[in-house]
């Protein structure tokens, strides 16, 4: 309805939730506490045993709190749960979502609502905390959450047992903060600089950390660690070894493409000889980069829009897409360009992927420059520089 405005409940409701439980015995306030913390996984069972209480004595205090209308078929509604909480000391709090975390955990519960719990109580400790956090950070990453993944694998460092659990839930982190902050990467360079030197790091994770080095501006971290790639063979794989000429030329230009001696079995810059048989990726840098630094407008065309066809935006593929972009714009046809941008952009902002939007935001205004329209390049180039901070960009 017009000028309604919903009412949310404040201190008042609180206050008079928890009157109303310590009302009765203590017994009751504790199965109410327990019913919080388990959702809409609350039994007299589980919260028999996440109390230590016999399930029929928590059945009869389940029922007495449904009776007094506090408590609903499938639990309690929102503010009551929030009030229920409150009333818990922070350390009690956390430890009981902490034994809630072990209960699901032993029971065989979904690794998302375990790692909820593990994050609720600020506490993770064993490697199956650990392989719970990872898997959930994971499932949330494919599910375009990248913040409760980053929350996730913060929390499962502090669980790491050994220095190999470490350097994978740091990479892993890595690609998740890269996603949403690049920023937030800095405290973990040196790990896994540390990383790819001793060989702990290797094929896409060490890709990812030249990445992240090339962003900062350390042209230098990251041609040591691409020679150190380049003597242990991972650049014999012609799809890392094209994605990682695409990030060396999109970031520092044409002139730091890798040198053929280091191209394992991919041909830079000879489409005519096939690069790396039958590998598209191979096949799509090579002719990508020949016809941006040449006068080929129909060849461009026709291999950028094959590469954006092809190309699902993630990670790994942002540098392609950009560059097939602007070599739409380079060609001619910055109005095709603006057109496969503008549906980028809009799928970078419903996968929530803040570096995504800056990168395509950045193109866009420059396409927009191309195009003669100063408003909009304006307008993108002041969007996509505001989404990052300035060490986000690499400043």
């Amino acid at each position: 309805m017009r000028g309604f405005t919903e009412v949310l409940p404040g201190v008042a409701f609180g206050q008079a939730v928890r009157g109303c439980l310590h009302r009765w015995e203590p017994a009751l306030l504790e199965v109410a506490q327990g019913q919080a913390v388990l959702g809409e996984y609350a039994s007299p069972a589980l919260i028999g045993r996440l109390l230590g209480m016999m399930p029929e004595r928590a059945g009869e205090m389940l029922d007495i709190l449904g009776t007094s209308g506090l408590r609903g078929a499938s639990g309690f509604p929102g503010p009551v749960a929030a009030a229920v909480l409150d009333s818990l000391e922070a350390e009690s709090r956390s430890q009981l979502h902490r034994h809630c975390a072990e209960l699901l955990h032993k029971l065989g519960s979904s690794t998302a609502e375990i790692a909820k719990h593990l994050i609720a109580a600020d506490s993770a400790v064993g490697r199956w905390a650990m392989e719970v956090l990872r898997d959930a950070a994971a499932q949330a990453l494919a599910g375009n959450d990248a913040e409760h993944a980053l929350k996730c694998l913060e929390l499962a460092l502090e669980a790491c047992t050994t220095d190999a659990e470490r350097v994978a839930i740091t990479a892993m982190l890595a690609r998740a903060a890269w996603r949403i902050n690049p920023a937030t990467i800095l405290p973990h360079m040196d790990t896994l600089q540390a990383a790819v030197r001793s060989g702990d790091l290797m094929g896409r994770d060490a890709v990812n950390v030249i990445r992240y080095l090339l962003w900062q501006g350390d042209l230098e971290g990251a041609t040591e660690a691409r020679k150190i790639l380049h003597k242990a063979g991972d650049l014999d794989d012609a799809q890392l070894t094209a994605e990682l000429s695409l990030i060396f030329q999109s970031m520092c230009g044409p002139a730091h493409r890798i040198p053929p001696q280091e191209g394992g079995r991919m041909v830079l810059g000879h489409p005519e000889l096939g690069g790396s048989v039958g590998n598209p990726w191979a096949r799509a840098t090579a002719t990508l980069t020949n016809v941006l630094e040449s006068d080929t407008d129909d060849a461009a065309v026709i291999s950028a829009e094959c590469i954006l066809q092809g190309c699902r935006l993630s990670d790994t593929t942002l540098e392609i897409i950009a560059f097939a972009l602007l070599a739409l714009q380079f060609s001619g046809r910055p109005d095709l360009a603006a057109m496969w941008c503008d549906g980028l952009i809009e799928e970078a902002v419903r996968r929530r992927a803040n570096t995504w939007q800056a990168v395509l935001g950045s193109v866009r205004a420059e396409i927009a420059l191309r195009q003669g329209d100063l408003a909009i390049a304006e307008a993108q180039a002041e969007a996509a520089f505001g989404r990052l901070q300035a060490k986000s960009w690499g400043c």
